[in-house]
């Protein structure tokens, strides 16, 4: 066990949160003594010993995940950085993140691959709102490789798809998409995993409605609604009627669309989800000035 593993400390932590004893959280997992030197940072446990351990104190992987990231890196959360800073259409903030990616990555650490892949994918997330910047062709293709040759998509494949894709051709990006949302991915089981599907399909229909690709557009709308966004996603319902107004607005009555888009927009505002209402007031407001 790494001398400077944080895992028995927060598992510590998190035991005494929770109120258990020792004797408690070890149940019938393993002794008071063996938990006692995990704790302590003395031993390890096997996997299968520490998902046993989290159950018995009520704690979820994920929550456990979530405080060890932060502990780790230093409570630098890049992934939330980078949602604001779109949000709030934000390029400075942007260029600074990909600043800290390039930092990074000349440090002399064994995986850089991972930090390559975020950087790209906030890099195309800067293309969206600023026209001036391209995503370099090697970087497009670096990205293209990892997720053709990823059998298995989790959280961060798709993620990296929903933010990549007005990187790609649009070829590539149906192949991606349709290769994300295979039934065969086991993913899909998971409820964060279905979720994140859901925001990255739905980052990827503007794109096939804002380049008038009506058949992938509609394929991937038949798509969603077969799969039922949840009422509890309501985020992610709300953004799909908005979707499914603009395909209306793209392909048919305009003036019905305009009208759906705007009682979406209105959702939002009284949601006081503010910066995604102002994006699609921009976005409302120059498809209206297209009318004229």
């Amino acid at each position: 066990m790494p001398k400077n593993s944080p895992l028995g400390k927060i598992y510590h932590d998190f035991r005494i949160a929770k109120g258990f004893t020792q004797k408690e959280a070890a149940s019938n997992t393993l002794s008071i003594t063996q938990l006692s030197n995990f704790e302590l940072n003395k031993s390890m446990v096997t996997t299968d010993i520490f998902l046993a351990l989290l159950d018995n104190i009520f704690v979820s992987l994920s929550e456990f995940q979530y405080v060890y990231h932060l502990t780790v890196r230093e409570n630098k959360d890049y992934l939330s950085t980078k949602q604001e800073a779109f949000l709030s259409q934000n390029p400075v903030q942007l260029k600074n993140l990909i600043d800290q990616y390039n930092k990074k990555i000349s440090e002399n650490i064994p995986n850089k691959k991972n930090l390559l892949l975020e950087k790209i994918s906030v890099e195309a997330l800067l293309s969206l709102i600023d026209e001036d910047y391209d995503v370099s062709k090697n970087d497009i293709q670096f990205i293209k490789n990892h997720l053709s040759n990823t059998k298995e998509w989790g959280e961060f494949e798709i993620r990296l798809l929903g933010h990549s894709g007005k990187a790609l051709d649009l070829g590539t990006l149906s192949q991606l998409t349709y290769k994300m949302i295979d039934p065969k991915q086991r993913g899909l089981n998971n409820p964060s995993v279905c979720k994140m599907t859901y925001k990255a399909s739905l980052n990827i229909l503007d794109l096939f409605i804002s380049q008038k690709q009506e058949n992938l557009a509609l394929g991937l709308i038949t798509h969603l609604e077969n799969s039922g966004i949840s009422e509890y996603d309501l985020y992610e319902k709300i953004r799909f009627i908005y979707q499914k107004a603009h395909f209306e607005f793209a392909f048919g009555d305009k003036t019905a669309a305009l009208e759906k888009m705007q009682q979406c927009q209105k959702i939002f505002e009284f949601s006081e989800a503010f910066d995604t209402a102002k994006i699609l007031m921009v976005e409302i407001k120059a498809l209206k000035n297209s009318l004229e």
